[in-house]
Order: structure tokens, then C-alpha cells, then sequence
């Protein structure tokens, strides 16, 4: 089986400064990778590549078989890619099912998005705030409000961006829960600084630095690769 998600020889430079230095990766179907890096690694400006919102300056972006490398945010979107950035992207003078109603009525019509957001509720734990607006919410209950948009879409692939960014350890904890159970169904790729979080994901993982991929492999063997330990996570991690 070919591989869901793929770059080949990706690149993108800043004038003389090359932030991804021909990339090669690949992501299988209902696969879960975490990609870490130190600050300036690249992770943010591969992410961004991935999901239309930077162009490559060379190489390519396969997605089940297509070239996607072109393609705007909307296209990749019907394709069945789903974003949550690290700021959430949802609508703070909406209600929390008003939000995950627009997102399941782009996937399935009117007459079926209420049923899509009874379940998506149920998973997130928020059907008692459902008729509060997103913008009265505590952060992490925002960042589950796009997660429940991401999931009503019914991707073959989510792309998280930093997914627990400003979230108490509770809600780092039930982030993660929710993650597996998106994996249950669709590939994801988490973009991740919280070493404690990867380790609860127990993820395949890609290790970022000075634009290229230094490591790949479930996350015991990144522990103890010694270049990864001493260029991101130090001589003393555990």
C-alpha cells in the first residue's frame, strides 16, 4: 500500500536562509506521527507547506496518489485533510454546536448534521456547554470546539498543530484521549513541543533540525538516539 501523505525533495527558502532542506517523508493510512524539533528546526514552516498556507520553493506533496503541491486551503480541505491550528480557528460569537453544525453541514447537508453533532458532542464531553458561545469558553474548551469541527468533517487525515498549547494538565491528558480516538478512523500528524504528551501518544516520531529530518522511530529509540538527546533534548533526558 502506497503511503496516504507524501513529500518528495520539499524545500522552501527565505532569501538566502533554507528553512526546509529537501524532505522526504511519508505518512501511511490511520498512521499517528508526531514531528518534533527544537526552535527553528522547521517543523512550523513544513506544517505550513503541508496545509497550503506557504508554498514550497521545490519538491513535491502527494496526497493518496495526487499531487496536491498547488492546490488552495479549500481544495485541500474536500480533498480530506483537516487542520487545527495552534490558535483556535473557531467562532467566538457562535455556540459551541453552532460551530461543529457548520462543520458537519459542509460534509453531509443540513438534514444529516444534527446527528453529527450529537456524536461529536458526546465524545468531547460538551454537551452541557453546547449552547454556550465559543468565545465564553476556557482555552483547552476551545481548542476541543475545533477539534469537534475537525472530527464532523471526517478527514482521512488530521494535521494538529501544537494541539495542547496553553492546556492544564487535565486537559493535556483528555487531548490526548481524544487524539487516539481520531486515529481510530483517520492518519494524524501532531506537531508537538510537550515531551511528556508525546510519550502519552506513543507515536511514531520524526525529529526536525536545521531544516532536514535527523531521526525517525517510535519514541524509546528517539530517547536514546545520543545525536537527537544532544541537539534537542539534552544530554541529561530521561
Amino acid at each position: 500500500m502506497t503511503a496516504l501523505l507524501e513529500t518528495r525533495d520539499l524545500t522552501r527558502r527565505f532569501g538566502g536562509v533554507t528553512a526546509i532542506d529537501n524532505v522526504n517523508f511519508a505518512v501511511d493510512h490511520k498512521e499517528l506521527r508526531c514531528l518534533i524539533g527544537s526552535n527553528g528546526a522547521g517543523k512550523s514552516t513544513f506544517f505550513k507547506m503541508l496545509t497550503a498556507q506557504m508554498p514550497p520553493s521545490t519538491g513535491r506533496i502527494i496526497f493518496d496518489n495526487r499531487d496536491i503541491t498547488d492546490l488552495e486551503p479549500s481544495e485541500i480541505a474536500r480533498l480530506g485533510i483537516g487542520i487545527k491550528n495552534q490558535v483556535p480557528d473557531v467562532l467566538d460569537g457562535m455556540s459551541v454546536e453552532e460551530n461543529i453544525w457548520l462543520a458537519a453541514r459542509s460534509r453531509v447537508g443540513r438534514e444529516g448534521a444534527l446527528s453529527v453533532v450529537e456524536d461529536t458532542l458526546a465524545l468531547l464531553d460538551l454537551r452541557v456547554r453546547r449552547k454556550d458561545l465559543v468565545g465564553n469558553l476556557a482555552h483547552g474548551q476551545r481548542q476541543w470546539v475545533e477539534f469537534g469541527m475537525v472530527i464532523a468533517l471526517a478527514p482521512r487525515l488530521a494535521l494538529l498543530d501544537e494541539p495542547t498549547a496553553g492546556m492544564t494538565a487535565a486537559e493535556t491528558i483528555r487531548t490526548a484521549e481524544l487524539i487516539a480516538e481520531l486515529n481510530k478512523t483517520m492518519a494524524v500528524i501532531v506537531v508537538e513541543h510537550d515531551m511528556q504528551f508525546i510519550r502519552r501518544l506513543n507515536a511514531f516520531v520524526t525529529v526536525f533540525h536545521q531544516g532536514r529530518v535527523l531521526a525517525e522511530g517510535p519514541m524509546h529509540r528517539i530517547m536514546e538516539n545520543e545525536e537527537v538527546r544532544n541537539v534537542y533534548l539534552g544530554r541529561d533526558a530521561a
